[in-house]
């Protein structure tokens, strides 16, 4: 998750940073539950302040605790990764 403020902030930081070249961050607000590694967006600058974790009571209600052993929950793409794909083959 990130917040429109953090988003804001990398964007400026990404504007501002001097001498980068070329590289690729990841965009993530300051989220306790926080799995990617912003060390590449920190070194342009980007601070974030945010957190997701005032939202998350509400969805494990409604959804329950993540499980790690499920590969839906494990990595990014979400139920994409286990379902069968929606083209041809």
């Amino acid at each position: 998750w990130m917040s429109p403020a953090d988003g804001a902030r990398l964007f400026h930081a990404a504007l501002t940073a001097e001498a980068v070249g070329h590289t690729v961050v990841y965009g993530s607000s300051a989220n306790t539950r926080l799995w990617w590694d912003l060390t590449t967006a920190r070194a342009l600058g980007y601070d974030p302040q945010d957190d997701s974790e005032p939202y998350a009571a509400k969805l494990v209600a409604e959804h329950g605790e993540l499980d790690p052993a499920d590969p839906a929950h494990a990595g990014v793409g979400g139920h994409f990764v286990t379902d069968p794909p929606i083209w041809p083959h």
